[in-house]
């Protein structure tokens, strides 16, 4: 067998994509360490994995089979998730009932499962408008998860946010919260002086669907970790 063939039956063990750690240590259960000749057996497999067109690097140090991109949600396997149905059918979101249902790969993979469809779902809510600043220039906004992702059942319109690229990142790193009282926003004191300071006790721009609005429990469980 050679060092393609095992490369290829690692990667179909695994379901189609692993990290090359995986790659140098699951190798030998498909081919005989006694045949190596010259270079280092892990400086064959990374540049076989990144010339040979049967892989294709999906993140950092992460490599899939490419005849299998198609059943792969860029490295994420596809499921048909939540976020794929209506609005109208999804069922009430319940934070406290949240199990983890991550998949055993790289975050950066699992992070991107069900994210386009989450993304329409919270573009379709929020009518194309950043929650916090209003911001309308559809490439620039994210679907940011309220409650950390933790499976399909996160990706639900009640557990995600609008925002602009930027205030998505200000966001997860707590230095933006909303009041889940209120719906104000709140903007960590580092942050008053700066422009963002603008939108320190601003209303969020809601939803006009109130089945479609943040859910309280999801934004205490994010203002709770925020020191301001």
């Amino acid at each position: 067998m050679t060092y393609a063939d095992a490369i290829e039956a690692v990667l179909l063990a695994h379901g189609y994509v692993a990290p090359l750690k995986v790659l140098y240590e699951r190798v030998w259960d498909f081919k005989d360490r006694s045949t190596v000749i010259g270079k280092t057996p892990e400086f064959t497999i990374q540049a076989l994995v990144q010339r040979n067109p049967r892989f294709t690097r999906v993140s950092n140090g992460v490599y899939a089979l490419t005849a299998y991109l198609d059943q792969i949600a860029y490295a994420g396997i596809v499921e048909k998730t939540s976020a794929s149905k209506p609005i109208a059918q999804l069922p009430p979101f319940d934070p406290a009932a949240l199990a983890d249902e991550r998949k055993r790969v790289v975050a950066g993979i699992v992070r991107r499962q069900g994210q386009p469809a989450f993304r329409s779902l919270l573009l379709d809510a929020y009518q194309g408008t950043c929650a916090i600043t209003g911001c309308r220039v559809e490439p620039v906004l994210e679907a940011a998860h309220i409650v950390p992702y933790l499976g399909p059942a996160t990706n639900h319109v009640q557990n995600g946010l609008l925002l602009r690229a930027d205030v998505h990142t200000l966001f997860d790193l707590q230095q933006v919260s909303i009041e889940p009282e209120s719906f104000r926003i709140h903007v960590a004191k580092t942050l008053r002086q700066s422009a963002y300071g603008a939108f320190h006790r601003q209303p969020l721009h809601l939803p006009t669907r109130s089945g479609n609005q943040p859910h309280p429990a999801a934004l205490r469980a994010h203002f709770s970790r925020c020191r301001f």
